[in-house]
């Protein structure tokens, strides 16, 4: 017999305040309750590559996911969802927990995670980086990358916590954490740190990438790019990031860089 996660709600109607946000006195929360650690799955079909918005001076390249497409989770009452989110618990054994939150409508589920694994990145430019990387040829051991990911949480049977502030970390992934400030990260200590070149990373570290906490983001942020060294030649580039999914599909962005100023972490 298949076994089915459970997701249980009650409702109830409170008044508070979020940070410096007064939350509507007839909004309703829900105390939930579920086996699985990852709770709802968002799908997309596209990514962007973007400079930090909020901190244009952190010298990142942000990998977004976009949200174009419906998620599912353990509230779909649609059946074709209800088995698409079984076949991700299955896939990741993300059974067997015992997790409670309180959330409300507006914010929906927590522990959201967008639904693609990948299996490679890989960054080329228009023009030449410098004598080692001419116009075309990868930049993978140009940029670092940073991301963090519940999959050795889940994996370990919800045993194996991580606390990023407890290690000595290089400096971008210090930025990466500080521009994102994972709720996660602090509070439940689920989400395992992915960091190193992009020229070494395996298919392992590109399990469950990025966080989403809760609502109906536009984007989930499945990691960042942070450069070894400057170009040589033209500071501008033409970037193309290329990600391909456990499936074989390949997503592509594009985005035009001045690195003039941007600091690099060695």
């Amino acid at each position: 017999m298949k076994r089915i996660s459970y997701c249980l709600f009650s409702i109830i109607s409170i008044l508070v305040f979020w940070g410096c946000h007064e939350m509507d006195e007839d909004m309703k929360w829900y105390h939930y309750e579920s086996d699985s650690y990852v709770t709802r799955y968002l799908s997309f079909d596209e990514i962007q590559l973007v400079q930090h918005p909020a901190c244009p001076h952190t010298s990142a390249l942000l990998i977004e996911a976009v949200m174009n497409k419906q998620g599912y989770s353990c509230f779909s009452t649609d059946e074709d969802e209800q088995l698409k989110y079984e076949a991700k618990c299955d896939l990741y054994n993300d059974h067997g927990g015992s997790f409670k939150w309180m959330t409300n409508q507006e914010f929906g589920c927590r522990n959201t995670q967008a639904d693609r694994d990948f299996v490679s990145i890989d960054i080329v430019s228009e023009n030449d980086w410098d004598e080692s990387h001419p116009a075309g040829t990868s930049l993978n051991d140009v940029f670092r990358f940073a991301s963090s990911s519940p999959y050795k949480y889940i994996a370990s049977g919800y045993k194996k916590s991580y606390f990023w502030m407890n290690e000595e970390l290089p400096e971008y992934v210090h930025k990466y954490y500080a521009g994102v400030a994972y709720d996660r990260a602090y509070d439940e200590k689920s989400m395992h740190l992915v960091h190193g070149l992009v020229s070494e990373l395996s298919s392992d570290d590109l399990i469950l990438l990025g966080d989403c906490t809760e609502g109906m983001p536009k984007y989930v942020r499945l990691g960042a790019l942070f450069p070894v060294n400057k170009p040589t030649g033209s500071k501008t580039h033409n970037l193309t990031l290329t990600m391909v999914d456990t499936e074989g599909n390949v997503l592509t962005a594009t985005a035009k860089i001045n690195f003039t100023t941007w600091e690099i972490y060695q």
